[in-house]
């Protein structure tokens, strides 16, 4: 061997261990292109509902730190993790936004928080991003059906997704993006497909007639031809040496029952199906396989399952119900338990003085017309013809005097107390202290403490 090839030879294989050291550093590279070179990226929490996962939240900010994406926790002023975004469950990363935007004008990075819903079928997520410099906020909505497990791992892939490829200021609903989008591609496994047959199965030997069905859907994809098993094997046994194959086990089971199972290589996860098969069953399992084979195994299945395979459940709507607002985060004064308001009591007078004048008049009046006008009848005049209608008034408009004397002192006295009340809490005195819900994100420890009421204060806005 020469000496110039050895040296290539050399030099090749340092090339290669670089890469692999630096390959796993590529992903946090993108992400932090994205979101601002150097930037600190903080993690306000995850929740559920309005519940904080706290554990959870620990979770994923140690998984991400595993894969090269260290993350910092926010916390309250008594190193305490934060509360739940309040406002709607489906918009509240608006309620955290507004606290930072308000509480910490000065504060530069990222900061993550997001939404989590575990049902029988899926596991939908909502993760939001904050960008403290531009106040941009970008979220991303994602699910898996075949999860990981690892709840940690599912919300570390989504985190990784929504730092790399941010969709900056959406429209927010209860309903999820990916459910007002387009369909996708379809996508799916560019390997084989293993299928074996077991058991006696009503109806005489379906088999030929399954394996045929299946293949002609293949064939129709455009995908790798279908491979048959005779004999039960371990799935890592049967795909060995064939990257990125599937393994479908049909098989009639005890009672009534055929049960379906995929295992894919690539996640080295299952998924499985049941179908009653008392007496044929040949078209329920056709489908089934069909279904089963249109399963995403991966931990964000957005932009790889397609929208007419998608599980129904992954698109219904985020709860809309409203998380509670951040204890002492606003300087309103605390409502009156008073039955009116200040202005409220003022109409309430306005409107009694009218229709008291109203009633004064019209009885004036009525006398007057009594004593002036007259009926001609035959030459004889008839005088007095209001009497009953005047001496009705003036008796109803005694009445409305009655009643309404102690009412006006009543309202003008409530009037009075009530805007002294709320003079007093605008201006008079010492402002009150506020406690701050957060820790400023790069705040030193000295800079924990009280935000005045008279600064800028939390306001939740109930629209994303």
């Amino acid at each position: 061997m020469s000496f110039v090839p050895l040296c290539s030879h050399v030099a090749f294989r340092s090339w290669l261990r670089c890469v692999a050291v630096l390959l796993p550093f590529l992903g946090h590279a993108e992400a932090v292109a994205q979101t601002g070179a150097g930037a600190p990226v903080y993690l306000w929490g995850i929740q559920a509902g309005c519940e904080q996962q706290e554990q959870s939240t620990k979770n994923l900010a140690d998984a991400l730190a595993r894969q090269g994406v260290p993350v910092q926790f926010l916390r309250s002023p008594k190193e305490q993790p934060l509360p739940v975004c309040p406002g709607p469950v489906y918009s509240g990363s608006t309620g955290c936004m507004d606290a930072l935007t308000l509480q910490c004008p000065a504060a530069t990075g990222s900061v993550i928080g997001g939404l989590i819903e575990k049902g029988k079928q899926v596991t939908r997520t909502r993760l939001w991003l904050y960008d403290l410099a531009t106040g941009r906020r970008a979220v991303r909505d994602d699910y898996c059906h075949q999860c990981d497990p690892d709840l940690d791992k599912v919300l570390a892939a989504h985190v990784r997704l929504l730092l790399q490829a941010p969709p900056w200021d959406p429209a927010l609903s209860s309903q999820p993006m990916y459910c007002r989008e387009s369909s996708v591609e379809r996508t799916r496994p560019s390997g084989r497909l293993y299928l074996g047959v077991f058991g006696a199965f009503p109806g005489g030997d379906m088999r030929s007639e399954l394996m045929r069905r299946i293949a002609l859907k293949r064939s129709a994809a455009n995908l790798d031809a279908l491979h048959l098993i005779s004999e039960r094997s371990a799935p890592e046994r049967i795909t060995a040496g064939s990257p990125g194959s599937q393994v479908l086990m049909i098989e009639k089971a005890e009672g009534a029952k055929a049960s379906l199972t995929l295992w894919d290589q690539n996640t080295q996860r299952l998924a499985s199906r049941s179908v009653p098969c008392a007496a044929g069953c040949l078209e329920g399992v056709t489908q089934a396989a069909a279904e089963l084979q249109d399963t995403c195994f991966e931990a964000g299945c957005v932009g790889i399952q397609p929208a007419d395979v998608r599980p129904i459940a992954a698109c219904e709507p985020w709860p809309d119900s409203a998380c509670p607002a951040f204890v002492g985060s606003t300087s309103e004064p605390p409502r009156s338990s008073s039955l009116l308001s200040s202005g409220q009591a003022t109409a309430a007078m306005a409107f009694m003085g009218t229709g008291l004048g109203l009633s004064v008049a019209t009885s004036i009046g009525l006398w007057i017309a009594n004593e002036k006008v007259f009926l001609l009848v035959d030459k004889y005049s008839i005088n007095r013809l209001f009497t009953p209608a005047a001496a009705a008034t003036t008796a109803l408009t005694v009445g409305l005097i009655g009643l309404s004397v102690p009412a006006f002192l009543w309202l003008d006295a409530h009037r009075k107390s009530t805007a002294a009340g709320t003079g007093s809490s605008r201006s008079g005195g010492k402002a009150t202290e506020l406690t701050s819900p957060l820790v400023c994100p790069g705040a030193a420890p000295s800079s924990i403490g009280t935000v005045p009421a008279s600064a800028r204060t939390v306001r939740v806005r109930g629209q994303g």
